[in-house]
């Protein structure tokens, strides 16, 4: 076996998703039809990597945990289909299928025809230029709400609760470096909600009441819209607090 390499900060889910965001915003801001065409193209690609590599990791740790040797899990992994991935994996693994209403449930055909556009862009097979025409109506925030949803539900069923990093903020200050996105967790989230003045100070200093917090307020879809709305909310884009030389909390990371 190869040597393994492991670095701080990064995980490919968040990176992905983080991209996501970031060409989401650039979509709607771009200057002409050539730049809208490249980030929509980029928003496929990262949300299809962001919930893959997540579905990845799950069925990586399950067959780990049952002693299976890494050519067999390797195997699995790339040889295994993003829609069976999508649609087996998430119960494979948990024996719990995704929380998804009837009307939810079609973000799942929404995502396959992205997923199938995504491949067709990547792919280019079409005679004419009729692939052009599936891009132009593409929507980039249908493209975020069914990414997000899937990856929720699917941390609902990995760990109880979502991460922050799902509400489309992200922290900056990686080595002291003030344009450099740093994946911290959620407990440092509630110290920045408190300093924000959202929460209760209490709810970040005390473990159990930290847990309590995410528990109550970062265990489903609607805690997500909830917490997410109060975010962009905020009168500043990022963190507004003085006497701190941490991480901040911002929305438009990539404008700093």
């Amino acid at each position: 076996m190869s040597e393994q390499i492991w670095r701080f900060n990064v995980d490919h889910t968040w990176e992905n998703f983080s991209y996501l965001i970031e060409d989401q915003a650039r979509t709607k801001n771009a200057e002409n039809p050539f730049l809208k065409n490249k980030y929509k193209r980029s928003c496929l690609y990262y949300c299809e990597v962001a919930i893959e590599s997540l579905l990845n990791r799950i069925m990586r740790d399950k067959l780990q945990n049952q002693g299976e040797k890494e050519k067999k899990i390797y195997g699995k992994l790339k040889k295994t289909g993003f829609y069976n991935k999508l649609t087996e994996w998430p119960e494979d693994v948990f024996d719990a299928k995704i929380r998804l209403t009837d009307k939810e449930l079609s973000l799942f055909e929404i995502f396959e025809a992205y997923y199938r556009l995504r491949n067709s862009l990547t792919h280019p097979k079409h005679y004419d230029h009729s692939i052009y025409e599936s891009l132009k109506d593409l929507n980039v925030d249908k493209i975020r709400e069914a990414g997000t949803r899937v990856l929720l539900e699917i941390f609902i069923l990995k760990d109880g609760i979502f991460p922050y990093w799902l509400t489309g903020w992200n922290f900056v200050g990686f080595n002291g470096d003030d344009n450099n996105p740093f994946l911290s967790n959620n407990s440092q989230f509630l110290h920045a909600l408190s300093r924000m003045g959202f929460i209760n100070i209490d709810f970040a200093w005390t473990a159990d009441k930290s847990n309590e917090w995410q528990s109550n307020n970062m265990s489903c879809f609607e805690d997500l819209c909830i917490l997410t709305k109060k975010l962009n909310e905020y009168p500043y884009t990022k963190e507004k607090v003085e006497d701190f030389n941490g991480p901040i909390l911002t929305k438009n990371w990539w404008e700093n």
